[in-house]
């Protein structure tokens, strides 16, 4: 960077385009070491790598601004330099504890640009995404940002302008949104009577409903049940250990319901019903003999998927009915029977009850996947394959994390095509 811009041939839109792949490259970095910062394979020098070069990424960023304000390029760059502006922030919202001193000025200057346009309709900023829709991006980071430094209310002021205002709304913008509404309601600072909380929790939940990707709300609660379905393969049930161990501290929140059902193979069957996950000691879950790697298993005994879905859903349903419900299935068996009535009642569990299923097939034969992936096209439902390494089942887990959580927020990082 510094031969270029120290290279009298090299002209300045030249060095500013250079300036613009080189911050990102910079904040992508520094965003990903600091990210995995706690991890025992990370060095002790990157966190102040990181810092050095978000800090490198931010001066370059102030370089090419001024740039494009002293050859008024501001308007035909606007898109450009409003997206970054908004990929910085939350690329900074999610990296560092303590963003309180540089995402507000982003902020302001992302509100200054979207200010400067005008009712310009027909400024680049507004060629994929009308203002209206640009002023929820900002208003997003902004609610984003209040929650962080625990200012629910601001937070919650904020949400309200595009609820009431908007007739259409982003889907990421609406589950920030809604997020911090039910937070200003918890514990209820309003007085509001339990009927005007429930109608909207239900408001927010139907507004879910509306939106093509899945959106968590951690204030609206969800109720996980886990379900065995194991044989005697002992590396399967490990691996499944490890990989409900991370999914309760990666996925559950603490007043997230969890409920645990043993079923088929397992001769003595253990339930566990619903407790919330504050209270789960994740070291003691599989210390039940029912549970545990001695557990006396049946070789040859079938499961009955059917009944297993029938007790799985009573444990889902048996606390808080308005929580959202999931229900994940491990199974590595090979054979099951009444296959139609096994679709209807799975059908019937999104319908009736708005219960979700995950099913973690380990090892399934051909015509049991086939079986499984027909069944599994009904919406509110999902088949995630895994092989009998442990490796690949962590993969498996690691997706109905995702599946639950709403999936990986990629919007962090300001990647581009180098």
């Amino acid at each position: 960077y510094e031969n270029i811009v120290n290279d009298a041939t090299s002209s300045d839109e030249r060095k500013a385009y250079y300036a613009c792949q080189l911050a990102n490259r910079c904040f992508n970095r520094g965003a990903f070491l600091l990210m995995t910062a706690s991890d025992p394979c990370s060095l002790e020098s990157d966190e102040a790598l990181a810092i050095q070069d978000i800090e490198l990424s931010a001066k370059l960023d102030t370089d090419v601004r001024d740039y494009w304000i002293r050859t008024r390029q501001i308007k035909q760059n606007s898109e450009i330099y409003f997206e970054r502006l908004i990929l910085r922030s939350y690329g900074l919202l999610s990296a560092l504890k303590d963003s309180s001193e540089d995402v507000p000025g982003l902020i302001f200057e992302a509100d200054s640009l979207l200010c400067s346009m005008g009712k310009d309709e027909q400024a680049p900023l507004f060629n994929r995404v009308l203002k209206v829709g640009r002023l929820q991006q900002l208003e997003e980071i902004a609610i984003r940002a209040e929650l962080k430094r625990g200012r629910v209310q601001e937070a919650a002021r904020i949400a309200v302008r595009m609820l009431i205002e908007d007739e259409y709304i982003l889907e990421s913008a609406f589950a920030v949104a809604a997020e911090a509404i039910l937070q200003s309601i918890q514990p209820n600072r309003y007085n509001l009577l339990p009927s005007s909380i429930k109608s909207i929790k239900a408001n927010c939940r139907q507004m879910l409903k509306s939106c093509k990707s899945f959106h968590e709300l951690p204030s609206l609660g969800k109720t996980v049940t886990f379900c065995y379905g194991l044989s005697m393969n002992m590396n399967h049930l490990r691996a499944t250990k490890i990989g409900i161990f991370r999914f309760l501290d990666t996925v559950c929140h603490d007043r997230d319901k969890i409920g645990f059902l043993v079923f088929g193979n397992v001769t003595t069957t253990q339930n566990f019903q619903l407790t919330e996950r504050k209270n789960i000691s994740s070291g003691r879950l599989f210390e039940e003999p029912s549970i545990a790697e001695e557990s006396s298993l049946c070789e040859n005994e079938q499961n009955d998927l059917l009944k297993d879905l029938t007790n799985a859903c009573d444990v889902a349903r048996s606390k808080d009915p308005e929580n959202d419900k999931w229900i994940i299935m491990v199974t590595d068996c090979n054979s099951w029977t009444c296959r139609d009535a096994i679709e209807d009642k799975w059908h019937e569990l999104f319908r009736q009850y708005a219960v979700r299923i995950i099913m973690i097939g380990i090892d399934l034969n051909g015509n049991l996947e086939s079986n499984m992936r027909s069944i599994c096209r009904a919406r509110g439902s999902a088949l995630i394959e895994a092989e009998s390494t442990a490796s690949s089942i962590a993969e498996a887990f690691a997706d109905a994390e995702s599946m639950i959580s709403g999936g990986a927020k990629l919007q962090v990082y300001a990647t581009e095509k180098f």
